[in-house]
């Protein structure tokens, strides 16, 4: 029989269920992320308690450590800034831009509009908040600044500690929930988060160097039940992105409910065809101009509603907003494959 990676690898060596559970998890981000129009707290609820996580799962699953055994240290921070840190700082540019643009628009032309908003966000840029109190309209690519650190740490880890490192780092959750506990205030640069992140990291390649994968049968998926279930009886909101793990109970909650599910969609992705399809592969393929912009189109496409004839009259739902985001957010990702917005859509500049 032929193995899950030769039968999902793609000419350009990319994996293509994992392109699928990216594109999965790009989608679920953005139905999470109508909770102002009326998403039911408890889908809320489900997806907060994995979707993010499973990106990190799937960056560990990705982490080839025979091909960094001989990078040196440098050479590999200078390699993920580029991937992620400029990317960040892109996003983090155009979105305020288009802010102040939809402030001048709204609060009508002064200089005044445009001081706040600089002195607003700017700070928030470089500290790297998680909200839209302090970012404008792009909170989620603290995801971006998070990886970035995460994988750093990751690297040290896997290159100079070796035999054992993973399941060392099965046990990283705790140093953030002292963190989020402790400290009282929110931590720069997403650094309450990371060592958390560290362990979904590990925990993605212990699946893939012991094959878990390969060897599941597909029924183990239904675990993915018990963790959703779990989810349900969280009663505080636990957060990968603010780091906000509240209570000692729910946040063992969250860990488990985030390994369940997340192992459950990579099992099922990965022998499912019918989910290996050209829109969930090109989805995660694209998924940082989906993380750069959701915000950004979620209102962009809330202020477009309104101007479409007949229908205009009708309050805005969760399901209307997730669908026109989805729609834009394909447009933009379509044309980020173009050279000419590589830069402004990808934050990319080669």
């Amino acid at each position: 029989m032929v193995g899950i990676l030769e039968r999902g690898q793609s000419k350009s060596n990319r994996i293509a269920y994992i392109d699928a559970a990216k594109g999965i998890g790009i989608l679920l981000m953005i139905l999470g992320h109508t909770g102002m129009y009326g998403l039911p707290v408890v889908m809320h609820k489900m997806i907060y308690s994995f979707h993010m996580p499973m990106f990190f799962i799937i960056s560990g699953f990705l982490f080839n450590t025979k091909k960094y055994e001989n990078v040196a240290f440098s050479k590999f921070i200078k390699r993920e800034f580029i991937k992620y840190i400029i990317p960040y700082f892109v996003f983090a540019f155009i979105n305020l831009v288009l802010c102040i643009l939809f402030d001048l628009y709204n609060g009508g032309l002064s200089i005044s509009v445009i001081t706040e908003d600089l002195l607003k966000y700017i700070p928030g840029i470089l500290y790297c908040y998680a909200d839209i109190d302090h970012m404008p309209n792009c909170s989620p690519i603290w995801f971006l600044m998070c990886l970035f650190l995460s994988r750093i740490v990751y690297f040290c880890i896997k290159k100079y500690l070796k035999k054992g490192s993973n399941f060392i780092c099965l046990i990283f959750p705790v140093i953030s929930y002292i963190l989020s506990a402790f400290v009282p205030f929110i931590l720069p640069f997403r650094i309450a988060t990371v060592p958390c992140s560290v362990a979904f990291m590990a925990l993605g390649n212990i699946i893939k160097n012991h094959k878990i994968l390969e060897k599941s049968k597909l029924w183990y998926a239904c675990v993915a039940i018990a963790g959703l279930v779990v989810s349900c009886f969280n009663i505080d909101d636990v957060g990968l992105s603010e780091s906000t793990y509240s209570k000692p109970l729910y946040f063992i909650m969250f860990l488990f409910t985030s390994v369940l599910v997340s192992y459950s969609i990579m099992l099922i992705v990965s022998r499912a065809a019918f989910l290996q399809n050209k829109f969930f592969v090109f989805l995660g393929s694209t998924s940082i101009t989906a993380i750069g912009y959701n915000y950004f189109l979620r209102t962009f496409t809330g202020e477009l509603y309104y101007f479409i004839p007949f229908i205009s009259s009708i309050p805005m739902n969760w399901m209307t907003s997730f669908v026109l985001t989805v729609l834009f957010t394909v447009l933009l990702c379509l044309l980020s494959r173009k050279k000419l917005f590589k830069i402004p859509l990808c934050g990319k500049f080669s």
